[in-house]
């Protein structure tokens, strides 16, 4: 004796997916591509008596009879559970073929054809692939076209799709790293504005909206099913809190949800700026050399903490000048970020001998429009301030193993859109002296005032600051001479 399954539980089986449209062609298109297709075709039209014939088609190593009757016509059958595949579940069958009107298959010799659990297996001549023929309820034509676009827009696979017809390539690059979240890494890129695509093996699961303008993916890690929910529509615990927590995140502060969280740093010794007690350390003589470069010295730790990984590099305290050797000619603490990934240019580091005129008169301006606005607002504080290189931001406030640091990106990451290689390029212009005092101003409502998240308060507190640079804008002069 065996349990019986009716045609009605099939159906209901639809009903687990956010869109089981989607769905269908998320689970053929994975299957075609763990099979090691080449090509996957998609075709879809309305019947006579207005339901809709679903074809996938590949051209992959087709089944055997065992493979086809005890692994895919089976619950809970599969033969993905190592390697590279991206199922595991042995579930997809069911929005696949099992919950709709009828299906017949056809693979290797053997030709399926039936409607829920019940089917009848058939020799045929041999079929070099796979190919699905699904008779669906209702019209659901330009549903799943549409899904399919979807899927063609958000893959990035080795194959190619033909959709009625028409050839498509699913070549969406991940983008920038960004952050690693354990169970998978996000990137971002400039592709698909507000959309977070969670992907395992290039093939797209399931979508979201963010509150970004710029396209998040979120690249699983391990197996689908030691991730995924068994309809692939989520993450298993605790994974789904946890990108939750980053969602919730990206909506509250960009900046820190997609901040790299290993950069390279290069530490630079020197006098902090600071304003105490009415007086502030004179940065007047600031980047006015030559001094000479004298010997590595430790990083500070001024939480306390260890400082992996930063590159100790000449001190630039005053010293006695050494024709022979390169000189740097900033005499505070100074620090270079890199989030790039990409070797940074001699002529942004102090300590190479060809630190250039615009990273000088750059360095010279942001470190005196700063201690500007401590005294203006006498608020007492020391910090450093530095250089950083990314993708995004013009500045950066942190606060962390180097104290209190103020950085300024003086480039603009460009990136080729035919090779995809990226380079820099100047940010600024030196006449732009009221956008520099407003990013200034920006940073120093973080830094200075403790506001670190971009919500209401920070946009009243924001507002008020500007208020009173422009009130005060001529003592801003003396930072540009």
């Amino acid at each position: 004796m065996r349990v019986g399954i009716s045609h009605e539980f099939f159906e209901k089986g639809l009903q687990d997916y956010a869109s089981w449209r989607d769905a269908w062609v998320r689970e053929t298109g994975q299957n075609s591509r763990d099979c090691g297709a080449s090509t996957i075709k998609f075709e879809f039209s309305r019947t006579p008596d207005g339901d809709t014939l679903a074809v996938a088609e590949n051209d992959g190593p087709p089944m055997d009879e065992e493979t086809l009757l005890n692994k895919f016509l089976c619950l809970g059958g599969t033969t993905k559970q190592a390697g590279d595949s991206v199922g595991g579940f042995g579930v997809a069958k069911v929005v696949i073929a099992l919950a709709h009107k009828s299906y017949r298959i056809d693979t290797g010799c053997c030709r399926v054809v039936g409607s829920g659990g019940d089917f009848e297996v058939e020799q045929r001549d041999f079929f070099h692939g796979t190919r699905t023929e699904v008779l669906m309820k209702g019209d659901q034509v330009a549903a799943l076209r549409g899904a399919v676009r979807d899927f063609i827009a958000y893959a990035q696979l080795d194959c190619e799709i033909i959709l009625d017809g028409v050839s498509h390539k699913p070549n969406l690059k991940k983008g920038k790293p960004r952050r690693d979240l354990g169970f998978g890494m996000v990137y971002t890129n400039r592709t698909h504005p507000h959309t977070m695509v969670v992907r395992i093996g290039g093939i797209p699961m399931f979508t979201e909206y963010v509150s970004v303008d710029r396209g998040v993916i979120v690249e699983l890690k391990g197996k689908s099913n030691e991730v995924l929910t068994a309809n692939r529509d989520g993450l298993v615990r605790p994974y789904s809190s946890q990108l939750s927590a980053f969602v919730t995140e990206l909506a509250v502060d960009k900046r820190s949800a997609l901040k790299s969280r290993d950069p390279d740093y290069r530490y630079y010794a020197g006098d902090r700026l600071r304003h105490c007690n009415q007086r502030s350390v004179d940065v007047r003589d600031l980047v006015a050399g030559p001094d000479g470069a004298v010997p590595a010295t430790e990083p500070p730790n001024y939480d306390g903490a260890s400082v992996p990984g930063a590159v100790r590099v000449a001190a630039l305290a005053p010293a006695r000048h050494d024709p022979k050797r390169p000189t740097a000619s900033i005499g505070q603490e100074f620090l270079i970020k890199n989030e790039t990934g990409l070797e940074i240019p001699r002529y942004f580091l102090p300590d190479t001998g060809e630190f250039s005129p615009y990273s000088r008169k750059l360095v010279r301006a942001w470190g005196r429009i700063l201690l500007t606005l401590h005294r203006i607002f006498e608020h007492e504080a020391e910090f450093a301030i530095g250089f950083l290189f990314n993708s995004d931001e013009e500045a950066q406030f942190e606060e962390g193993r180097y104290g209190k640091v103020y950085f300024l990106n003086p480039v603009v990451v460009v990136e080729q859109k035919s090779s995809g290689s990226r380079s820099f390029r100047k940010r600024f212009r030196l006449t732009e002296r009221d956008r520099l005092i407003a990013i200034a101003a920006h940073e120093f409502v973080h830094g200075g005032l403790g506001f670190r998240y971009h919500d209401e308060s920070f946009a009243a507190m924001q507002t008020d600051v500007f208020a009173t640079v422009m009130k005060h804008r001529r003592k801003f002069n003396w930072c540009f001479q």
